[in-house]
């Protein structure tokens, strides 16, 4: 079993490679983050990938910072700022969320990653943390849990292998809102994707 860093610094090439599985659900999610956000606002994006996300959303805030905690994936998304000309409003820094501990922002954005954090429950605290008062929280998740934890069957051994993350949580939006809710927040809006697996998009705020 391999760390999260190594296993995303060898998966990283393909994962750049490979298109989004569902275009039409990413567009989605990025049209219903877009009216929360606003010029005055600092973003810190967890978990930014090739940062195609980051990219898509930055015209919409004052400064992003993009971040991934895998040096591999960081440096193919600075090729494709360059690549792309994207906007000059972003920072992109390898760094997972205890490197957040002095940092404040307006809006934290994580898609795709909750389920593949060590422990949810700390990591929720810790973007509490990043967060004032009223600031915003705003994630999509895969949510593994019911008839998808089937997958678990499969999981271990690949894990063993190297072939999957050490941490993949299997959970469902119930649940998941149950503990964002725990962590101090406020669940402005959410949805369920009818993807597979289910996505949950959760805007949720700062108490």
């Amino acid at each position: 079993m391999v760390d999260d860093k190594t296993f995303w610094d060898r998966a990283a090439d393909k994962y750049i490679s490979d298109p989004i599985a569902d275009m039409d659900a990413y567009e989605e999610g990025l049209c219903r983050t877009i009216p929360y956000l606003s010029k005055d606002m600092r973003a810190i994006e967890i978990g930014c990938g090739s940062g195609m996300t980051a990219r898509r959303l930055a015209p919409h805030v004052g400064h992003l910072t993009a971040t991934d905690l895998s040096s591999a994936m960081i440096g193919h998304a600075r090729k494709l700022q360059d690549t792309e000309n994207g906007p000059d409003n972003i920072d992109y820094r390898v760094a997972d969320l205890a490197g957040f501990s002095h940092e404040n922002a307006d809006v934290v954005l994580c898609f795709s990653l909750l389920h593949l954090l060590p422990d949810l429950d700390a990591g929720l605290r810790q973007i509490h943390q990043i967060l004032p008062a009223g600031g915003l929280f705003i994630s999509k998740t895969p949510c593994l849990g019911g008839l998808w934890s089937a997958l678990k069957l499969i999981m271990w051994p690949m894990k063993r292998l190297g072939k999957a993350p050490s941490n993949v949580h299997f959970f469902t939006a119930e649940r998941l809102e149950n503990r964002v809710r725990a962590a101090g927040f406020d669940i402005v809006a959410a949805d369920v994707q009818p993807t597979r697996p289910p996505r949950h998009y959760i805007v949720a705020r700062r108490i």
